[in-house]
């Protein structure tokens, strides 16, 4: 979690990096496939990257073993780059975004879903708040607090993405590791 938390630092004291590593649609249609990576390194503000790494801290906390080492990071890049691209796929009104908040929410899934086994109650929790969560912003959107302190519109869509990359992803890794033979 360090090497995201250099990142946003670097974003941060660079401002200009965020347009030069933003989601732009048209920009990544016409080869700038890095921006469905990069887009989650930056942020709108510092309140923003605050509150995107207040999330990560407290995940990391919540889910300790889980997130450390580079498996982790590896996961988190994947949901971000997965995220992106299917907003790409499915949103093609969305010009524009930065931020992490879509890939977390589908970190927490992929840490409780391969955790399910360990504590299966507190994981199905877990999953079903993120998921009423998700389900609640498409019918009544985004918080109006959260958006006026980030400086822009609360990307729901990317929410949904993380959520359904990580339903989708995380239950095939964990079979995939199960049937993996032994080293």
């Amino acid at each position: 979690m360090i090497v995201i938390l250099t990142l946003e630092i670097g974003t941060q004291l660079w401002p200009t990096l965020r347009d030069d590593l933003a989601y732009q649609r048209l920009l990544i249609l016409n080869g700038e496939w890095f921006r469905l990576l990069s887009a989650g390194l930056t942020h709108t503000n510092l309140y923003h990257a605050l509150l995107n790494l207040g999330a990560l801290f407290i995940i990391s906390q919540t889910y300790p073993k889980q997130t450390e080492g580079w498996k982790s990071v590896a996961i988190l890049m994947y949901l971000i780059a997965t995220s992106s691209l299917l907003v790409l796929t499915l949103y093609p009104n969305i010009d524009w975004f930065v931020g992490i908040s879509g890939a977390l929410h589908g970190f927490l899934i992929w840490l409780a879903i391969n955790d399910w086994k360990q504590h299966r109650w507190l994981n199905s929790t877990v999953i079903a708040v993120v998921i009423a969560k998700v389900v609640w912003e498409q019918f009544f959107g985004g918080s109006s607090a959260t958006s006026g302190l980030i400086g822009a519109r609360v990307l729901i869509e990317g929410h949904m993405a993380g959520a359904i990359c990580a339903l989708v992803s995380a239950p095939l890794a964990v079979l995939f590791l199960r049937n993996s033979p032994e080293k």
